[in-house]
């Protein structure tokens, strides 16, 4: 299973002793760069639209509850993993357990996990059927 479950597994951990300084420690310019634990925590968030388990991780939520530290960075991924069916007529129906269970069986999902959007080791089916739209803080 890989759906997101990041912000259900925070419940009931004390938040890390550094938050809300990302900049101070993640930027070159930072006052605090030199202090950092890594170069960055690149955090990508898979979730499907039908899977009710699963979800985006809210904006803000790396300032609020990772260590500054680490300088981590979110990226969420919305993505249909599983093809809707018409249901007597009425529409798209999709099993949101199947949703929730079939990231690890698309080759979308594994192809951005190995080579990315944008670059030139993304994968071809990841080039022609996904597109990405990018939020600035």
């Amino acid at each position: 299973m890989l759906a997101n479950q990041l912000p259900l597994l925070q419940f009931g951990t004390p938040l890390p002793p550094i938050v809300g300084q990302i900049d101070a420690y993640g930027r070159p310019d930072g006052k605090k760069y030199d202090q950092r634990f890594m170069a960055a925590l690149s955090i990508v968030a898979f979730s499907d639209p039908n899977d009710v388990l699963s979800y985006a991780i809210p904006v803000g939520y790396e300032d609020e509850y990772m260590d500054s530290r680490r300088c981590p960075e979110v990226v969420n991924v919305s993505i249909n993993v599983v093809d809707a069916i018409n249901l007597f007529g009425i529409g798209g129906f999709v099993n949101p357990m199947a949703a929730h269970e079939a990231y690890g069986n698309d080759e979308r999902v594994i192809g951005l996990m190995v080579g990315g959007i944008g670059y030139d080791l993304t994968d071809p089916k990841v080039a022609t059927e996904c597109s990405w739209l990018e939020t600035v803080k």
